[in-house]
């Protein structure tokens, strides 16, 4: 399945030392082995315990599996994986570098994914900690809906799930 490259204006950059400057493009388009490099440093800033090359490489040849990459001035700002199941997305990964969080990188990345939503798959799936309380507010901004849990109490999951046809991130309801 193709995906096409959308543009988000964002303010972001790797450098701490870099001044503040104008808004600038961020392109959100499909992952190539070049930018490995670029998601495994979002990574590694990103978790305790990143995922390896090895897995991250998998990710190209796995034609079950959507990847795509927010890139900013050349360099990766944040990612997503996702599987196609028979009936719905589910969202494996997702990862925003910390100094471009806040910038409507994510919401860009998943409402890319919404938008490949077509007739056999009519939902996208996210599993959230039940600890991880911003990640939970993410989904639930961008029109996810709580649907259930899984796993044990303290230590389980919330399942989020979006439709075709709701309203996508930042689109008037």
């Amino acid at each position: 399945m193709r995906h096409k490259s959308v543009s988000h204006l964002v303010h972001w950059s790797l450098d701490p030392s870099e001044p503040v400057v104008p808004v600038r493009q961020c392109e959100i388009r499909r992952l190539d082995s070049g930018d490995l490099q670029g998601v495994r440093r979002v990574e590694r800033a990103c978790f305790r315990d990143p995922w390896g090359r090895a897995w991250l490489e998998g990710l190209l040849a796995d034609c079950r599996i959507g990847t795509l990459v927010a890139v900013l001035d050349g360099k990766v700002a944040g990612y997503v994986v996702y599987h196609f199941r028979r009936r719905h997305l589910e969202l494996l990964s997702l990862a925003v570098h910390p100094r471009a969080r806040l910038r409507g990188i994510g919401t860009g990345l998943v409402a890319a994914v919404l938008r490949t939503l077509d007739g056999e798959r009519t939902a996208v799936v996210a599993y959230v900690w039940e600890r991880a309380a911003v990640a939970t507010r993410f989904f639930a901004s961008c029109g996810f809906v709580a649907s259930g849990t899984a796993g044990q109490p303290g230590r389980g999951f919330y399942r989020f799930v979006f439709r075709r046809g709701w309203p996508l991130p930042g689109e008037p309801c």
